[in-house]
C-alpha cells in the first residue's frame, strides 16, 4: 500500500519557492501503476511519444553500504521495472523508448521526457539527491517541473 503523499521542497536551484510532490511505495511492484498514470498524464495527446531516462548504478562508493552484488540486483529489479513500464505505455497506445545511462549510486532514477528533450545529466534527478540508506527496496515518484520523475532504491 503506498504512503502518503509529501509534499516537500524541491532541490531545484532555479526557485526557491518551487515545491514537488513525493509518494513513497513500499515495493517497485505498487509503484508501477501510478507512476505509469503520471507519465501519460504527461504526454501531449497529439504526440504520444516518450523516452525513459534512466540512471543505472555500475558501483557504488564504499560509503554506500551496497556490495557489488547489491548493486547487481538493484539494476535487474530496475529493469524488469522497466520492461513492464514500457509494455504498459505501449498498451496505452504510447511510443515508448528508454536510454541508459551509467552512473555511480545506490539507486536507480527515471525521468520520462518527451523524446525530442535531450538527454539530462545523471545528477539532475532531484529524486535521487533525496534517497538514503533507510529507503531501500523503496520507490519514490514525483513530477518535477512537469517530469515524471521516480527513484528505485
Amino acid at each position: 500500500m503506498p504512503q502518503a503523499a509529501q509534499s516537500m521542497p524541491s532541490p531545484s536551484p532555479s526557485t526557491s519557492s518551487s515545491t514537488a510532490r513525493f509518494q513513497q511505495f513500499d515495493d517497485y511492484h505498487s509503484a508501477l501503476e501510478p507512476f505509469s498514470k503520471l507519465v501519460l498524464a504527461s504526454t501531449s495527446p497529439t504526440r504520444a511519444a516518450v523516452r525513459i531516462h534512466c540512471t543505472v548504478p555500475t558501483w557504488t562508493p564504499d560509503c554506500h553500504s551496497l556490495s557489488l552484488d547489491d548493486v547487481h540486483e538493484l539494476r535487474t529489479r530496475a529493469l524488469y521495472f522497466i520492461h513492464n513500464l514500457l509494455n504498459k505505455l505501449r498498451a496505452a497506445g504510447v511510443q515508448a523508448t528508454y536510454q541508459l545511462a551509467p552512473a555511480c549510486g545506490s539507486s536507480v532514477a527515471l525521468r520520462a521526457l518527451p523524446l525530442s528533450a535531450r538527454s539530462p545529466s545523471p545528477t539532475s534527478s532531484a529524486c535521487s539527491s533525496t534517497t538514503d540508506d533507510t529507503l531501500r527496496d523503496k520507490a519514490l515518484m514525483a513530477s518535477i517541473d512537469g517530469v515524471p520523475t521516480l527513484t528505485l532504491s
